[in-house]
């Protein structure tokens, strides 16, 4: 049913998450509330959408900041949201919202990497190194196949790493016989570790396609925040994603452990088209509260240099932050627990982890 006026976010109108990594159906990835588990029929027809969208229709605001946290916190410093693009949309401006047009599907939490700022549900190692069981049934296996498609605008395939996943293999074999891959925009992320041709040739069936690949840095920044990563095989499948997909953006999360030597790669990042940076999420030990002002000023002083968005960004983000010294001392706990694990060493990386993080 077509809404008219408009809500907090449309979302919930033109969006559909689906998958076991966000533990089952959800209006958008961002979601923070409680999830649906079970059949996309009873998503869509029974009482757990609809109470979503009364609360977006009546900007419920108790119910908003919860569910919603993730979009406050990016409009927050400048960053352009996925509910403020959902204002942007086609559909929402000419007014047709009666049905979803973009369908994002995650099955699986299947990843090659340990990454610092990741968890046991989107990371199947971490999962097993935390000996965490983490349920993979919330949803119907290929319930897809009983979801209307075609009136979708872009279908995006997210991970743990969706490049090593059958279940995103049936799924994209799935869209292309069904002729989506003419008429669709394919959109998936990838943490750039796997340019096979079981993968790469199913991505090249898609006349519409973009990337959005996961980059925390380059170099040992790269290598120590994501465990088991390579950053040459790296380097070397980011040019094969801009040779074949060309329309490619790169993710970063700003972070504890790569802020305080943004120096070491951020240059590496200043030629590339479409770059967005980030600040962490749901860990606030890793995030910029726990830098000195000294160190931060003289963050600050050298990204100034740059007249870039994504710098100016990061910018914002750092001037936001405000020391905590209670979130630095977790820090140091969080890393000597996570080195005891992974046997990574953040002094190798750059000295000043010895000022920012001491006594590992």
């Amino acid at each position: 049913m077509k809404q008219k006026a408009s809500p907090y976010c449309w979302a919930p109108w033109i969006s559909f998450q689906h998958g076991n990594v966000l533990q089952g159906n959800t209006p958008c990835c961002e979601w923070q509330g409680d999830r649906h588990s079970g059949s996309i029929e009873d998503y869509f027809n029974g009482k757990y959408l609809k109470k979503i969208k009364k609360a977006m229709i009546n900007k419920d605001m108790d119910f908003i900041k919860t569910t919603c946290a993730e979009c406050i916190e990016n409009e927050e410093v400048g960053i352009k949201s996925r509910r403020l693009r959902y204002f942007d949309d086609p559909h929402v401006r000419e007014n047709k919202t009666e049905s979803v047009v973009y369908f994002d599907y995650r099955p699986s939490n299947l990843c090659n990497l340990k990454c610092s700022m990741c968890n046991p549900e989107a990371s199947s190692l971490i999962a097993k190194e935390l000996k965490d069981f983490v349920k993979q049934d919330y949803i119907l296996p290929k319930d897809y196949k009983n979801f209307d498609m075609a009136s979708m605008r872009q279908i995006t395939v997210i991970g743990g790493e969706p490049s090593i996943q059958k279940e995103v293999y049936d799924f994209l074999d799935y869209c292309c016989d069904l002729g989506l891959n003419d008429t669709c925009h394919l959109h998936f992320t990838t943490n750039a570790t796997n340019c096979n041709r079981q993968w790469m040739s199913r991505v090249e069936k898609w006349k519409s396609k973009s990337v959005e690949i996961s980059l925390d840095g380059a170099g040992k920044t790269f290598e120590y925040i994501r465990t088991n990563s390579d950053w040459k095989t790296i380097e070397k499948n980011c040019k094969i994603y801009e040779e074949v997909v060309v329309d490619v953006a790169y993710h970063i999360t700003a972070l504890a452990y790569n802020i305080p030597n943004v120096e070491d790669w951020i240059e590496w990042f200043l030629d590339k088209k479409e770059v967005a940076i980030y600040p962490v999420h749901g860990l606030p030990y890793l995030g910029m509260d726990i830098i000195p002002d000294d160190v931060k000023n003289k963050k600050l002083e050298y990204l100034k240099k740059f007249d870039k968005p994504f710098v100016n960004t990061l910018i914002e983000i750092i001037e936001q932050s405000t020391y905590n010294p209670k979130l630095a001392e977790k820090l140091v706990y969080k890393t000597r627990e996570q080195q005891d694990l992974r046997k990574g060493d953040i002094y190798s990386v750059n000295e000043i982890y010895k000022y920012i993080i001491p006594g590992i």
